[in-house]
């Protein structure tokens, strides 16, 4: 008897959560799951590949960077967050917080991870300058996926419309500025929640 009961809740839980869903964001979600998809991968990278050929480990490690930008990029989802008449407006502040938040913090743990691989082949110096350079090629990743419109997966299978975007954005200098100035500003806020992830973890260990 209180399994059917139970049973009951979940089906008006779902039930409910479907009929107050904005269907009109189900686009956040699947960008939860590219975000996703880095720290996978960097995990593999540094739990399993460490020992592996340096061919194979710069491959995974390439793929590893084309979809880091898909987990910052969750925050600009904000763009989208406007007045609905299905719901009230703070239904839709604490979705795209929960989900910018969310990849916030595997973008984060993606770079940690990728940044203890990086220790086991090089020295800890370099593995800092690497990862440095990782966030700020994010940075412009995130630029090409909000105004380019092009996705991570675009860099292999359609590398001639990237150079093309690519050489547009450096030669046309309404482009180029707008591009520096949002890349810029990314690297500086990921650069500076990066170094407060990894003070927090050193507070934790000691």
């Amino acid at each position: 008897m209180p399994s059917k009961k139970k049973n009951n809740f979940l089906r008006k839980l779902i039930f409910n959560l479907l009929i107050i869903t904005d269907w009109a964001f189900c686009f956040v979600a699947w960008n939860l799951v590219l975000a996703w998809i880095p720290l996978l991968l960097a995990y593999w990278l540094n739990f399993y590949l460490v020992k592996k050929n340096v061919y194979y480990q710069a491959a995974i490690f390439l793929l590893w960077l084309f979809f880091l930008p898909n987990a910052p990029y969750l925050i600009t989802d904000f763009i989208h967050l406007t007045v609905w008449y299905q719901v009230p407006i703070w239904y839709d502040i604490i979705l795209f917080t929960s989900f910018a938040w969310n990849g916030l913090t595997l973008g984060f743990v993606s770079l940690f991870l990728s940044q203890e691989f990086l220790k086991k082949i090089t020295t800890a110096k370099k593995s800092a300058i690497l990862i440095n350079l990782c966030i700020f090629l994010s940075c412009f990743g995130i630029y090409f996926g909000r105004y380019m419109r092009r996705n991570s997966w675009d860099i292999l299978i359609h590398p001639i419309l990237i150079a093309g975007d690519l050489a547009n954005t450096l030669l046309t200098p309404s482009n180029f500025i707008n591009m520096a100035g949002m890349t810029l500003t990314w690297f500086l806020f990921l650069f500076g929640g990066y170094k407060l992830f990894l003070l927090l973890l050193e507070n934790k260990k000691s």
